[in-house]
């Protein structure tokens, strides 16, 4: 158990665990009876500190039985379990519409219940709720390891209120750019809605006006529906063997690592040796302005090739590859994201029991194929709107990583406010 004497805080601040009458009350479950329908928040509704979704909803006597905590406003809310970042405060809207999983711990308190709302967000929370969580299908946080999990305040009232307004501004900078990144990923997705079906025409810069049927409904006079391996130069997969790990090597990717927006996520892989780098790519190397797609669990995430130097394997992934041909490479990988495309991709799967996609079905995949020019044309209009969308989101990473710092320094009285 952490001694609280060892502890080391500024003067005038205060460190106390969480059962500490003077400060904190835990909420125990059970619910008000309540008419008509509320939505049950479960502990997956949660992402960060926003409702992403609900899990359905209840009535007050029919309902899940974990459906049975009432939020109460200005009261804290946080996923016991460990390794989840899951928080959220109560106010008017929680309390008369939702009730809440008892996945979720809840805390009144009398300090500024913003200030313990962010704390509760912070690293030095959340490393202490995973270093006490336990059990033995879930690991959690219970009641009783809450004597163990401290909580640093400044004692003035004021001071807390000032930090907890500074933090909560740069959620307000990081909330609105959050909001600019969701309406330019809508007007990509319109742009992309519009831009396969009509198409738009070289000479005019406006949709076609002439269409005609085919295999994949109506399309441009001038489009053409083709198989994948006719767009393609080759279409092959990495290895589907497990080499053994090594300390130091050469990244073995898989469908993990296959991320949003057509970059490979640079985590949760491991290295392989020299000798089996050499071997996997004398038939599995990757180029640039190849497309890598999943094939098996994670299908699909396509990821394109933009950089020259490739210093990886690829395993149970998908491999388009088209000579180094840039326009074909973007607007293929564009095409690989339309609703269309993931409707036929669901197709396939229906009715399989496993996650799997064939080398030959990749192959054969149909491709509405405008001209040369047309595809650069398309390509390039929806590269201009994933810029945008980028430069939103290394924006919001800058914003998190200034927050971070500022958790550090304010909610440990290592920089002080003044008020």
């Amino acid at each position: 158990m952490t001694n609280i004497e060892n502890l080391k805080i500024p003067e005038g601040w205060k460190t106390t665990n969480l059962v500490d009458e003077n400060f904190f009350k835990i909420q125990g479950s059970g619910i008000i009876n309540f008419n008509g329908e509320k939505k049950y928040l479960s502990t997956s509704s949660i992402q960060g500190n926003k409702i992403i979704s609900f899990e359905e909803y209840i009535t007050f006597n029919k309902r899940p039985s974990r459906a049975n905590i009432q939020a109460i406003i200005d009261n804290i809310y946080f996923a016991k379990m460990r390794y989840t970042l899951k928080v959220i405060k109560a106010n008017n809207e929680l309390y008369n519409k939702y009730i809440l999983s008892t996945g979720f711990l809840g805390l009144n308190t009398s300090i500024n219940s913003d200030y313990l709302y962010q704390f509760i967000l912070s690293d030095d929370f959340n490393k202490q709720k995973d270093l006490y969580a336990e059990g033995s299908t879930q690991e959690a946080i219970n009641n009783g390891d809450l004597k163990n999990i401290f909580i640093t305040f400044p004692q003035s009232f004021q001071e807390q209120q000032k930090i907890a307004k500074i933090l909560s501004t740069v959620d307000e900078a990081i909330q609105k750019t959050d909001d600019l990144i969701e309406k330019y990923k809508k007007i990509k997705t319109g742009l992309m809605e519009d831009l396969f079906t009509k198409g738009i025409d070289i000479n005019t810069g406006k949709p076609h006006t002439k269409f005609k049927d085919s295999e994949l409904g109506k399309i441009p006079e001038s489009w053409e529906v083709k198989e994948s391996i006719e767009v393609c130069s080759s279409i092959t997969d990495g290895t589907h063997d497990t080499p053994k790990p090594v300390i130091f090597g050469y990244p073995l990717y898989t469908s993990k690592n296959l991320g949003n927006y057509g970059k490979l996520k640079l985590d949760d892989f491991y290295n392989i040796s020299y000798n089996d780098y050499l071997n996997i790519n004398k038939r599995s190397y990757v180029k640039k302005y190849d497309i890598l797609f999943g094939m098996i669990g994670t299908i699909g995430n396509p990821v394109i090739i933009l950089n020259d130097k490739i210093n990886f394997s690829v395993k149970n992934v998908g491999i388009f590859r088209f000579n180094g041909n840039m326009i074909q490479s973007k607007y293929f990988y564009y095409f690989l994201n339309t609703s269309l495309f993931n409707k036929n991709i669901e197709s396939i799967l229906s009715g399989t029991s496993q996650n799997f996609v064939p080398l030959n079905v990749l192959r054969n995949f149909k491709i509405k194929n405008p001209p040369l020019q047309e595809q650069q044309k398309i390509a390039e209009i929806l590269s201009n709107a994933d810029e945008k969308i980028e430069k939103e989101q290394a924006y919001k990473h800058k914003l998190e990583n200034i927050k971070k710092g500022l958790m550090k320094d304010l909610l440990t009285g290592k920089v002080r406010v003044k008020v």
